[in-house]
Order: structure tokens, then sequence, then C-alpha cells
């Protein structure tokens, strides 16, 4: 089976908020496509406290949408953005009730810049609890950088986008 998409870590999702079959989510293209050795820096937004930090390796194909987690109960976020050769700028925004009178509105954005065999991004993992919620608000940042350490496997080509993408390395949450 072939790794879930990761972009980066390579990028991201708590709740998560996507579903595989959102229209307006791109497609990664073959510029980005290739194995990442990843380094990840999770901080607090507020304090900027450093959290946890870590280093994978993630694989991305050509092709495969960049997607998150479906969540169970059907959630469809609302998603904007633009991917191509040298950057990526993606948010998604969803909310939903977590127990009667309070409601989670989660919002993950995504950012990276690619050049050559290299890049570095940041990834915002924003909920904003209201109603009558005992929650605290979260949020966390995860600054990245990549290094491309080969080409693309073979799998890319035979295997179809996993659907559990990123929600697979966010569930250290």
């Amino acid at each position: 089976m072939r790794p879930w998409i990761p972009l980066p870590v390579f990028l991201f999702c708590v709740l998560c908020l996507c579903s595989p079959a959102a229209a307006q989510l791109p497609e990664i293209p073959s510029a980005w496509s290739g194995i990442w050795e990843m380094s990840v820096t999770e901080r607090d937004c507020g304090s900027e406290v450093i959290l946890d930090s870590w280093t994978e390796s993630d694989t991305l194909c050509a092709g495969d949408a960049f997607a998150f987690e479906e969540v169970p109960g059907g959630l469809s976020p609302e998603c904007i953005g633009s991917v191509d050769d040298t950057a990526l700028d993606f948010s998604c925004t969803a909310s939903q009730e977590v127990f009667t009178g309070c409601t989670a509105t989660i919002t993950v954005t995504l950012q990276a810049t690619r050049t050559g065999e290299t890049m570095a991004g940041d990834v915002t993992f924003d909920v904003v609890y209201t109603g009558l919620c005992p929650l605290p608000d979260q949020c966390t940042v995860q600054d990245y950088t990549g290094t491309r350490v080969a080409a693309a496997p073979a799998e890319c080509a035979q295997v179809p986008a996993v659907t559990a993408s990123w929600g697979a390395w966010k569930s250290r949450y």
C-alpha cells in the first residue's frame, strides 16, 4: 500500500476537514512528485512555544488530489486556494456541533513553496468554539522544510489516491 498523501506533513488536519470528493481540491503537480524527507516543528500560535518536532518521509504522487481525511457524518468544508509548480496556498474551513449548544469551527491553512529539490512552508490549525462551550480555542502552526530524496515510486502510477490522506499523520492529536 502506498503511503498517505502528506503535503507536508507535510501539509495536515485535526478533526480533518475536507472530503476526498470535494471538487475544489487541486491535484498534485508533477513538479511536487517524489519522496520527501521532512523536518517539522510544531508551535503554539499565540505563545510561539515549541510543542513538538519530528522528521519523516512522505510520498507525493502527481495527479493525486490534495485531500484531508473525510469526517464521519459527512462534514463538508469550504475550501479555497491554489497550487502550481512552485507554490501552494490553500485553506479549508468547516463547522460542526461537537455537543448540544457547542460548535467548533476548524480552519486549516496550508502554505508552501518549492524550489528544485527543496520545499518550505507552514500549516496552521485553528479551532474556535462558539456557544455554550467549556473548551478553549486552540491554534497550532507546523513549520516544515523538506528535501526530495527520490523520484516518485512506481506505485504512484498504479494505486489510486488514498481517501484517508492527511488524517493519518494527524492522528497524533
